[in-house]
């Protein structure tokens, strides 16, 4: 199913434009390991690690214009993502086999999920401000969570990552029940970014 390689292919997308916005970042640090691996202590000179310093703040700047300029092509992947996912939801049948160890849902074990697969990625790194959004879904009566919306923030980059995330989460819950029959139910919870 195209949700278990969600985050997978998420991170394609930034794997992409890193390569090509890392190149010479790369192309540096081989440059300097080379000369520190030449030298006969096997470390850089005083006048090396400076010059390696300037080349490096030189090439970060460049690095983060080149991450500027590929930002469309980056959301246009994401959005693209999403929507396969979205489609192959709309595609499926609505009734799973439910499994005997289908979790009872729980709002929390999806918010520890969630963060779990959001921390150490390009997005939350990149940060500035800490960032509360409010996500909502639908729990569908076959336990599965589709339909998802991302609130509270303008940031796209945010709103699409945060929604491939949700739904790269593979769980099938219970769903929730009404007079002992399974029914789609929507459910919203915030979520915090917080930057230290």
């Amino acid at each position: 199913m195209l949700y278990t390689f969600c985050h997978v292919l998420r991170n394609s997308v930034y794997s992409e434009i890193n390569k090509e916005c890392l190149t010479d970042l790369i192309k540096l640090d081989e440059k300097y390991r080379n000369l520190e691996e030449k030298s006969p202590n096997k470390t850089l000179s005083t006048k090396h690690k400076e010059q390696y310093l300037k080349e490096s703040k030189m090439i970060q700047t460049a690095y983060y214009e080149c991450e500027n300029k590929n930002q469309p092509q980056k959301i246009e992947s994401l959005r693209t993502l999403l929507k396969k996912i979205e489609d192959e939801d709309k595609a499926v049948s609505t009734i799973n086999a439910l499994s005997s160890d289908s979790a009872p849902f729980s709002a929390e074990s999806i918010r520890t999920e969630f963060s779990n697969l959001m921390s150490g990625t390009d997005l939350v790194s990149k940060l500035e401000v800490s960032l509360r959004i409010k996500v909502s879904f639908d729990l569908d009566i076959d336990g599965v969570i589709k339909n998802i919306k991302v609130e509270n923030t303008d940031n796209e980059e945010v709103k699409l990552v945060s929604a491939l995330t949700l739904y790269s989460i593979p769980k099938v819950f219970q769903p929730i029940k009404e007079n002992n029959q399974p029914v789609k139910s929507k459910l919203t919870f915030p979520v915090s970014f917080i930057i230290e």
